[in-house]
């Protein structure tokens, strides 16, 4: 959809020039329609950003037309539901506002209302709103369940636009299954009375009692006597909403309950970050006091007996390779260390953005060869059905990921054999891949080796040393990516770990 292009529909000449004018000071591409019939022929023809509708218009008027636009949008939807796109936003423009018809806008599907004698600038800022919303509630997810098409659409146009994932259902039953597959990951519930299959007062009653889910719950309904609302409260909704309501008393209702949602995931978040800290604390406190020492004291050790036998003779060299070989597993050992402690108090500054997995890949290899080339190592990558190779990621988080799976495998492997790196598409998502001949590992560990808890400090295929903490990074990356991970091993054969990224990205030059 082209995003400038801006299409007012008003009977009035003078009104359209007014309006215009407005609207071109924003750098807008501005379409014109003096009736309901001509801007439904409009929309066939142009790709429309937003609407701005005048309310009294002869013949057909505002809230026919936007009925009518919504018709045609929901029969496109059917025809082609792959691309089917949200609702075009449409803004009435009316000399009398009144709460009565800004009930029976919302419920013919408009989006914002406005009085026709609007001050210089507000009608563009409110345009500037709709259009480039500010994500306040990105992170909450949202059920709506309602049978109306036209309302659970705007309700998750308003949500979506602040961020908020949104499921819809036209019943209480699939809304229901839903839950119990996924209830811990719902932040509210939105639903209709007259739902069919289970309605909302069952439904209400089931997620409390059967699930015994604490989210907020807000039901919707025609009937506004005392006895129906204490109903909706005995059975656990949390608030209700009487039909027709108006869209900034939805609007009130939901943000209200998912700001409180938001701050307290927030509080809980802090809370685990801060018990993270602390247990990052203990572990480095015990590295420093047991890890290190060992090969501290071997250096100063050895150090001291070549100090004592001034004449020298051949165990000198001998000592001084145990020096070096003690030297060198400290300082792997306090790189790895440095890492994931950086790491973990970096993790959340990062901003992702749109990176291509091929050109991390590409940056990445000079310098694992050079590691493989210690063990005569080959590394071979490949990519397979990949049209794009383009995520939401932090490129220096990636580059860690695929440094430290393609160096675990080298660790891992023989002398000789081959690490294969793949990047390939499945079903739309992308997927990395690194796969070794080497060693593997126990299927006893397969279930534990991302847990904190777990000590995989098994080494090398050469003696090499490992602490672990590679692996935890490894995770770290994945789950800030909102990406999973899968590993598949066979002890003496070899293990493969494949990263399935569905956070694609497409930039308009690739859409083009």
């Amino acid at each position: 959809m082209d995003n400038s292009k801006i299409l007012i529909i008003d009977d009035s000449k003078a009104s359209l020039r007014f309006i215009r004018m407005e609207i071109e000071a924003g750098d807008y591409q501005v379409l014109e329609a003096e009736s309901g019939e001509q801007a439904l022929d409009m929309l066939h023809k142009h790709d429309i950003a937003l609407i701005t509708l005048d309310v009294d218009m002869p013949g057909m008027d505002g809230f026919e037309t936007c009925k009518k636009i919504r018709e045609a949008e929901l029969s496109r939807m059917d025809a082609n539901p792959i691309e089917a796109e949200d609702f075009i936003p449409v803004i009435f423009l009316t000399a009398f506002d009144t709460l009565e018809s800004r009930a029976k806008g919302f419920t013919a599907g408009g989006k914002e209302f406005l009085g026709k004698h609007f001050a210089n600038g507000e009608l563009l800022n409110l345009i500037n709103k709709t259009l480039h919303p500010h994500k306040a509630l990105a992170g909450l997810n949202v059920i709506v369940a309602d049978e109306s098409r036209i309302t659970r659409q705007l309700t998750t146009s308003h949500l979506t636009s602040q961020g908020v994932k949104v499921k819809e259902f036209q019943d209480g039953k699939s809304a229901f299954e839903y839950l119990i597959a996924q209830g811990d990951k719902v932040d509210l519930l939105i639903s209709d009375f007259e739902l069919k299959q289970m309605n909302g007062l069952e439904l209400c009653k089931k997620v409390r009692k059967e699930l015994g889910l604490k989210l907020p719950i807000i039901i919707v309904s025609a009937h506004c006597d005392r006895e129906t609302m204490l109903k909706f409260f005995q059975i656990g909704a949390t608030d209700y909403l009487i039909k027709p309501y108006l869209k900034e008393e939805l609007i009130v209702r939901l943000n209200s309950h998912l700001e409180n949602r938001m701050l307290t995931k927030h509080l809980v978040r802090h809370n685990l970050e801060l018990k993270a800290i602390n247990q990052l604390k203990d572990r480095f406190l015990s590295a420093c006091s047991h890890d290190l020492r060992s090969p501290l004291n071997a250096i100063l050790g050895f150090t001291d007996l070549l100090k004592t036998d001034l004449e020298g003779n051949p165990q000198h060299i001998k000592f001084l390779e145990k020096i070096e070989e003690s030297g060198q597993s400290l300082m792997e050992y306090v790189d790895e260390l440095l890492d994931f402690t950086n790491f973990q108090i970096n993790k959340n500054s990062q901003v992702l953005s749109e990176v291509d997995m091929l050109q991390v890949l590409k940056q990445c290899i000079p310098e694992l060869e050079v590691i493989a080339k210690q063990k005569s190592i080959k590394i071979i990558s490949h990519e397979i059905n990949i049209s794009h190779a383009n995520i939401l990621g932090a490129a220096t988080d990636l580059k860690r990921l695929i440094h430290n799976l393609v160096t675990n495998a080298i660790k891992f492997s023989n002398q000789g054999s081959t690490v294969t790196i793949k990047i390939e598409d499945e079903n739309g998502k992308l997927v990395l891949s690194v796969e070794d001949c080497g060693i593997g590992i126990p299927k006893t560990h397969l279930d534990q080796i991302f847990t904190e808890s777990f000590n995989f400090n098994r080494p090398g295929t050469l003696g090499e040393k490992s602490t672990g903490f590679g692996l935890n990074i490894i995770k770290d990356i994945v789950d800030k990516h909102e990406a999973s991970i899968k590993v598949i091993s066979e002890e003496k054969e070899g293990t493969i770990f494949m990263v399935t990224f569905a956070n694609l990205k497409i930039s308009e030059s690739n859409a083009a």
